[in-house]
């Protein structure tokens, strides 16, 4: 059996030599944080798609599409995002479909994503 999120010995060897490059590490938290600000916000723009705040490298949407829907549309397009509601308190409740994960990615990876959200949300 394994761990959840089990990290190799390279993995380790890498993330703890990074933990010595701390201005590094910080422009990396600087260009997380700046790109999860513009991810929200163009997704805000959005009509129908609602967001959850967030201080992580991800966060939860949801659109007027099935999350399953959703998922499909954009992995079509070359983007992948997780569908979260087999999570019960994500799931489709009171008519509202249920919640989606994206995590902050490069930024072109992330306008990417904006790109083919909007286009499966156009139709």
């Amino acid at each position: 059996a394994r761990l959840p999120f089990l990290v190799d010995r390279l993995a380790e060897a890498v993330c703890i030599e990074a933990l010595g490059m701390s201005d590094l590490v910080r422009e990396h938290v600087e260009t997380l944080v700046s790109e999860r600000a513009a991810l929200m916000a163009d997704l805000a723009e959005m009509e129908g798609v609602e967001t959850v705040d967030s201080a992580a490298n991800f966060f939860l949407f949801r659109t007027p599409l099935a999350a399953a829907d959703l998922r499909t549309a954009l992995a079509a397009r070359g983007v992948l995002i997780r569908d979260v509601t087999g999570y019960p308190e994500l799931a489709p409740q009171g008519g509202q479909p249920g919640w989606t994960r994206v995590s902050v990615g490069a930024p072109a990876e992330n306008r990417a994503f904006v790109a083919a959200l909007a286009d499966v949300l156009a139709g």
